[in-house]
Formats: structure tokens, C-alpha cells, sequence
């Protein structure tokens, strides 16, 4: 009787896996098949508040429509975004919008993103934030962590390699090596056989 007790748990445990897989496919599913929706490449603007005395805003946001308005000769010039965030936005807003994409990598899909603007526009804040405020690139880890963290108790398996790179005045630089380590290394961005784009010398962690 207690063999046939310990068949009927480990069958129900079983099923129990096999219903839980299904559902979380077919979240999987959904989650990305709403990020198709919603388009491939979406372009934010954020807006940074006045840098300090004297300073002031030239550009109008409209945060419901999407719009960013510049005032050029005397006339009003909208433009569309899939996104905008005003100089009151918050990094939890930012991190708000940007986390599906989190999620989608975590289902398989690649993703990538990035700030783009002059200097001083607010790219590093946006990116990495202070450790009091911080940015899309420490929340990013920390939601992938407790993600992973969550889903092993279900019977999902991650395997997380994480390579640190930056491009600045033409030249490739490996964030994860010391100065003196990177000094006189010279890394390339190649395309492998199977299409996907990589940095040769690159640290992994």
C-alpha cells in the first residue's frame, strides 16, 4: 500500500511538472507574441531635466501622445515616438517599460539595447544610474538573477555567461579586463557561421 502511495505522488508530482511547463510555454508564447505587437524596434526618448542655474527645457513632452515638440523660426515641430519620457521621469519608469525585454531574453529571444545621444544628454545615468538610483543595466541583472533564482525551483535550467565591452572612439575595450590587461590588446567584431555577431579576446564571467 505505501509503494502504491509513493507511485500515485511521484505520478501526480509528474503531471503536476507537466502542467506547469505547459503553462509557462504558453506564457512564453503570449509575452512575445505581445512584444511583436507592440514592434521589433521601438524608439524612447527621455528628456533629462536642466543641468542647473540659467538652464531650461527647449523641447515640450507630451508623455500620452508620444510626442516631442522643438520650437525652430517661430513654428511648432511634433515628432512621434513609440515612447517618451518627460525630465520627471524616473530610472523605476524607464525600468518599468523595458523589462518585458528582460523577460524576452530570458525566453530565448535576442535583445538589445541602447541609449543614444550626445554628450551630457543623460546616456550613463540612464544606463547605469548611481547605486542609490541605479540604471537599466544593474536592474537588468538583478531582475535576470531573481528570474533564474524563481525558475529552478520550477525545473528550469539557465546557463548565464556575461561579457562586459564598449566601443569609444572607433576602438573596442573589454570592461571586464584590468588597464593593464587590456593595454595593447586589440579585439574585433566578427560574424560567426552561424550569423551572430561576436568580440574576439573578450573576458567571460
Amino acid at each position: 500500500a505505501e509503494r502504491e502511495k509513493g507511485a500515485n505522488l511521484k505520478e501526480e508530482v509528474a503531471a503536476l511538472r507537466r502542467k506547469l511547463l505547459t503553462s509557462e510555454n504558453a506564457r512564453r508564447k503570449l509575452h512575445n507574441e505581445l512584444q511583436e505587437l507592440k514592434g521589433n524596434v521601438r524608439v524612447f526618448v527621455r528628456v533629462r531635466p536642466e543641468g542647473g542655474d540659467g538652464q531650461r527645457t527647449v523641447v515640450e513632452v507630451d508623455d500620452d501622445l508620444g510626442t516631442v515638440g522643438v520650437p525652430c523660426r517661430g513654428e511648432f515641430h511634433p515628432f512621434n515616438f513609440d515612447r517618451t519620457f518627460s525630465p520627471r521621469a524616473t530610472q523605476d519608469d524607464l525600468f518599468a517599460e523595458v523589462s518585458a525585454y528582460v523577460q524576452s531574453a530570458l525566453d530565448g529571444f535576442n535583445v538589445s539595447l541602447f541609449a543614444y545621444g550626445q554628450t551630457g544628454s543623460g546616456k550613463t545615468h540612464t544606463m547605469f544610474g548611481q547605486k542609490s538610483d541605479p540604471g537599466l543595466i544593474p536592474r537588468a541583472i538583478d531582475q535576470i538573477l531573481l528570474t533564474v533564482e524563481q525558475e529552478s525551483a520550477n525545473g528550469w535550467s539557465y546557463q548565464m555567461h556575461a561579457s562586459f565591452i564598449e566601443i569609444y572612439n572607433e576602438q573596442v575595450r573589454d570592461l571586464l579586463c584590468s588597464s593593464t590587461e587590456e593595454e595593447g590588446k586589440k579585439h574585433q567584431i566578427t560574424q560567426g557561421e552561424n550569423g551572430r555577431n561576436d568580440v574576439t579576446g573578450r573576458e567571460h564571467c
